[in-house]
């Protein structure tokens, strides 16, 4: 029988444009696979949209394989990644896997760590992975309160991170959800806040949790790209939203903004509207911070609102 390689398969699932993805996943993994990276539980359906969004940032790249052993159904390998992306920045990792076998030799189950051998992780992917920089809270030391009301929420790292704070998680989380359900300012405008946010701090994190959701918003994956490029005059943006991107950036960038960045945004929208666009960057800011700072690990999610605000 011949037993999968996480090598061959990343090379083909990741690396190899022209390999159908389905087909690849086919091969490799079993049609129970699950994927558990640093306590988050991928399916394969979860796993291949992991893939797919690896693909459309990585230009090429290489695995190189430190260790490999298979005993029985067991299987525990070490490998680097080198990865080009798009954007002709570079990034290495290096990743421990410990899995099983399912009968057929394909890989049943897979659990993933690793660590940056450069300072930036991959954007929305969890090929590249950092241990936080603060341990994990004690959950029996919490409030009732405070438990009660994580217990309610989806597992999620950053709830996780921001709940050694007791006296501020709840706040912190509701004041998300009242974005998602108070603002008079338009999904869509949102979104295209937050995604500017995470460009412009640099955070994997929001950039991971918001491309899925600013699609529902009706913002494509080719405004989004336009935004990670810092091109806000493309065609797709209306003269409101390049006026609400560029006071994004230059509220991100600089303690005041420039008279004429702020009465363009003026004309385009309610005065109701510039408090929630500078309450909105300011939140992710934050939230960016917290993710960038203590190297909370990139999740995704695959709704219309973030890990922690249903």
């Amino acid at each position: 029988m011949n037993y999968a390689r996480i090598s061959d398969a990343l090379q083909e699932l990741v690396f190899d444009q022209t390999q159908d993805v389905d087909l690849v996943l086919d091969k490799y993994f079993a049609s129970g696979y699950v994927h558990r990276n640093s306590g988050n539980v991928r399916v394969r359906e979860e796993f291949a949209e992991m893939a797919r969004m690896a693909r459309s940032e990585i230009a090429e790249g290489t695995v190189v394989v430190l260790d490999e052993l298979r005993s029985g159904t067991s299987y525990a390998e070490r490998h680097t990644l080198d990865v080009v992306k798009h954007d002709g920045s570079r990034e290495r990792a290096e990743i421990y896997i410990v899995g099983t076998y399912a009968p057929d030799g394909r890989f049943a189950t897979l659990n993933e760590a690793g660590f940056p051998i450069t300072d930036r992780k991959l954007h929305s992917t969890d090929w590249m992975v950092t241990m936080p920089r603060l341990p994990d809270p004690d959950t029996a030391s919490f409030p009732d309160d405070v438990r009660d009301f994580l217990t309610s929420l989806p597992p999620d790292p950053m709830v996780k991170m921001m709940s050694l704070s007791t006296g501020t998680v709840k706040p912190f989380v509701e004041l998300a959800r009242a974005q998602f359900t108070r603002l008079q300012l338009s999904a869509r405008h949102r979104e295209l806040v937050i995604l500017a946010v995470a460009e412009y701090v640099e955070c994997d994190f929001i950039a991971a949790q918001h491309r899925p959701i600013a699609v529902s918003a009706e913002v494509g994956p080719e405004l989004q790209r336009s935004i990670r490029e810092r091109d806000f005059e493309t065609p797709g943006f209306s003269p409101a939203e390049r006026a609400l991107l560029r006071l994004t950036r230059e509220v991100v960038q600089q303690p005041r903004v420039s008279d004429e960045v702020f009465e363009l945004a003026r004309r385009h929208f309610s005065d109701r509207e510039i408090v929630e666009i500078l309450q909105v960057t300011g939140y992710y800011w934050s939230f960016g911070r917290i993710a960038t700072v203590l190297d909370v690990e990139v999740t995704q999610v695959y709704g219309d609102e973030p890990h922690g605000t249903r």
